[in-house]
């Protein structure tokens, strides 16, 4: 076997391993990576580390992994994409520009990719940063072409987030409901209805479509990303439901919600309290308005 046979073969082991959780195998990979005196051995090696960091949802250590693999192979489309995919899932739109635009131009007609960019800069301008929104309604059309079949809802998701981030709720709620149609199983959909719904003060349809990604996640299998956003949305119900207090200990207390997710959400809290003082007791008062 060539070293880059072996090495694409660590790799690839490594990737299963990571994903099984199978911790002794994945320190084999990490080793054999390691004395293995080559460039792409060393990236395919911080790559590996940055995705089982992923994967046990430390952000900081998979970006810091993730960036070393980038400086060892920039125009990679697999670190491009997923060092893109940390920050966004962080609500890091702006860091994460960069990263989507390398891997968009590396497959500019793969949906996924067409799909995150989109994404990055709709959630750039919806933190009220400056985007070119000629670009993105480009990227929308692009998406419709490609992301637009049967089967796939890419473009209706897109098109939810955009009339979302314009305030347009109900048709917001109109392009999600079309993509759960056309994708019932796509938990992604469920947890974009959701929060729409919350935005409709519909609390009990938010509820119902976080039950039915839990149902849909049981079936299939959590993801890190999934466990992010369903953690995070039952924040959010909390908070409309006006109760701060469980809002604030799930935020505080939970295994996914780290690093720049969870401030944001104590942030969104304290905020709340603000607003909706009568639902919190004088201790969560006082901690609100330290905490802003």
């Amino acid at each position: 076997m060539t070293a880059d046979a072996k090495v694409e073969t660590l790799r690839l082991f490594g990737l299963s391993a990571a994903r099984l959780d199978e911790r002794k195998e994945l320190s084999f990979v990490f080793d054999e990576l390691a004395s293995i005196k080559a460039k792409n051995a060393t990236q395919k090696l911080h790559f590996l580390r940055g995705f089982a960091a992923r994967l046990a949802a430390r952000w900081d250590d998979a970006e810091e992994e993730y960036r070393k693999s980038h400086r060892l192979s920039p125009t990679n489309m697999s670190t491009n994409r997923e060092l893109a995919s940390v920050f966004l899932i962080q609500g890091r739109h702006a860091d994460a520009e960069g990263y989507a635009r390398a891997a968009y131009e590396h497959a500019p007609s793969n949906p996924y990719l067409i799909d995150m960019l989109a994404r990055t800069l709709s959630g750039k301008a919806s933190q009220g940063l400056r985007i070119d929104e000629r670009e993105l309604e480009d990227l929308m059309e692009r998406l419709k072409r490609h992301g637009n079949e049967p089967g796939l809802s890419f473009y209706d998701i897109s098109q939810a987030e955009y009339f979302l981030r314009k305030r347009n709720y109900v048709q917001a709620k109109k392009s999600i409901d079309s993509a759960i149609a056309k994708t019932p199983t796509l938990v992604s959909s469920h947890f974009l209805r959701a929060e729409i719904n919350l935005f409709l003060n519909a609390i009990g349809e938010a509820e119902q479509d976080l039950v039915e990604a839990g149902r849909l996640l049981e079936k299939a299998g959590f993801e890190i990303e999934d466990e992010v956003r369903f953690a995070e949305i039952q924040v959010k119900i909390h908070i409309d439901k006006l109760e701060f207090q469980v809002a604030k200990e799930k935020a505080e207390r939970s295994n996914v919600l780290r690093g720049h997710i969870q401030k944001r959400l104590l942030k969104e809290i304290a905020r709340a309290v603000g607003f909706e003082p009568q639902g919190a007791s004088a201790e969560l008062k006082k901690w609100a308005k330290d905490f802003r």
